[in-house]
């Protein structure tokens, strides 16, 4: 069929009923009964899905119908278990009704009780928390307090640089004497407040590590410091 029809019915449109008639009376009728069936193959080809398709559609339709009939046969069911339900009810909507204010008065109750459980939820874990942030603190007081009294002391004359290297032989020691410490330990964050730092900036200092730094050094110090300044910043900055 294909070879035919590329060759002869769609590869020659010059082809045709009345030219093979004219050729040959025998070969028209051939040509025209070729013509037919391949017509005929090819609608063939393109319904026959679509009746394989009908037959699915209806032995779906027929689960679908049986479905309906079962659900039918349930609803009739259930209606009659309502009509028995509904007198049930009415016999017990007596009951119900004051059962509702013993049953408000329960619910106030509990939720008062379920607040005040929650409540001292959140405050047993914070205390919870609280304690164990505590004992941290206590277990690396030692340490943290070195490191913080080594900062104060040494710290100021050298650089952003040489002061992390400080920190770390500092660390170093400590773990060498078996002595506690915080390893996020942050010279800035625990020798001022968030408030004093706002004063500072707001006053001209700037918010790198290294002024910050500075900054606590010149709080904390206990006697007049030497300020090497080219910026000039600490002349604008009042640190008490």
């Amino acid at each position: 069929m294909k070879t035919v029809k590329d060759n002869y019915l769609d590869g020659n449109p010059d082809l045709s009923v009345e030219k093979v008639m004219r050729s040959s009376k025998a070969c028209g009728p051939l040509y025209q009964w070729v013509e037919s069936q391949i017509k005929y193959s090819s609608i063939y080809k393109s319904i026959q899905p679509l009746r394989e398709e009908v037959e699915q559609l209806e032995k779906e339709a027929a689960v679908a119908y049986e479905q309906k009939e079962r659900l039918e046969s349930e609803v009739a069911q259930l209606e009659s278990s309502i009509a028995n339900y509904k007198a049930e009810y009415a016999n017990l909507i007596r009951d119900v009704e004051s059962l509702k204010r013993e049953m408000d008065i329960v619910t106030t109750k509990v939720d008062r009780a379920e607040s005040l459980m929650k409540s001292l939820g959140q405050e047993s874990s914070r205390w919870s928390k609280s304690s164990e942030g505590f004992q941290t603190i206590l277990r690396n007081l030692v340490g943290d307090g070195l490191q913080m009294a080594a900062f104060l002391t040494y710290s100021g004359f050298f650089t952003f640089n040489t002061r992390r290297s400080l920190l770390q032989q500092w660390r170093n020691a400590l773990d060498h004497l078996d002595i506690e410490f915080r390893e996020d330990l942050s010279m800035v964050e625990s020798l001022s407040k968030a408030s004093d730092r706002l004063t500072w900036q707001s006053q001209g200092l700037p918010s790198d590590s290294l002024s910050l730094e500075n900054g606590v050094i010149l709080d904390r110090c206990v006697r007049f410091p030497l300020i090497i300044d080219p910026a000039g910043h600490a002349i604008d900055v009042s640190i008490e």
